[in-house]
């Protein structure tokens, strides 16, 4: 199907399926299972699929109380509550991070100063495309680049990029698209749920020493266990100080 925006949910059925007509005249047949102010989540054959007011017939949005300018106002609202949230929650993590700056600053333990260059040294250049924003950070495409740039003209270049999958950014403030690139800090594991209630584990990275701190980072890697699971890879491959210890089972 075209000219329609798409989105996956898991809800129950509301009603029997029917045949539909859209706009450009794309026929199916499917299941309406909720009813948003900016269009239908039908259930079809190829799965579960938002249908926006725009892609309707106007015998379809009228008979099922829509109109572009109220779809519109809740797209609106839904985005502006969106960028309200993270900002909340990017300045929470940054109230708590310079709090704990300054805590390590005045009076810094030998453990603490220990923990703190530990971390610092896991660091890794890295550039992320963020998918979602969510609490506190973003969820994001992660990847990096290794080996050595040529020195002269007569130096061949080494430099290869590596794919580290998704990841999650604590602090990172971004729309779904934003590319951002600058060093990151292993901080832990981060768990999100799917639309479909599957609970998903990332690894956590974190824009400052700080914020890795903050949420566990000690700086203290660990060789991967299973490497058929890809829980247990490092990273890209990556070796010596890129992760935190293993999460316990």
């Amino acid at each position: 199907m075209k000219a329609f925006t798409l989105a996956l949910v898991l809800l129950p059925l509301l009603a029997c399926a029917e045949d539909f007509t859209l706009a450009d005249g794309t026929k199916f047949k499917g299941t309406v299972t909720r009813v948003d102010p900016d269009g239908l989540v039908v259930e079809t054959e190829r799965g579960v699929e938002k249908l926006a007011v725009y892609a309707l017939t106007a015998e379809d949005q009228k008979r099922f109380g829509l109109n572009q300018k109220a779809a519109e106002e809740f797209r609106l609202q839904q985005k502006t509550a969106r960028t309200r949230q993270l900002a909340e929650q990017v300045a929470a993590v940054r109230t708590q991070s310079a709090a704990l700056e300054k805590k390590i600053q005045d009076a810094p333990t030998p453990e603490q100063t220990a923990a703190r260059l530990r971390v610092a040294q896991t660091g890794f250049t890295a550039e992320g495309t963020v998918i979602e924003g969510t609490e506190g950070g973003a969820r994001v495409h992660l990847t990096t680049t290794r080996g050595k740039a040529a020195a002269t003209l007569l130096e061949k270049s080494t430099l290869t990029k590596v794919e580290l999958g998704q990841g999650f950014i604590y602090g990172l403030q971004g729309a779904e698209g934003d590319t951002q690139r600058g060093t990151l800090y292993p901080a832990g594991y981060y768990q999100y749920v799917t639309d479909f209630g599957i609970v998903r584990t990332v690894r956590a990275y974190a824009t400052t020493v700080e914020t890795a701190l903050l949420h566990g980072a000690t700086g203290a890697t660990a060789a991967p266990g299973n490497l058929d699971n890809p829980r247990d890879k490092l990273p890209g491959n990556l070796r010596g100080g890129t992760l935190l210890d293993a999460p316990k089972r």
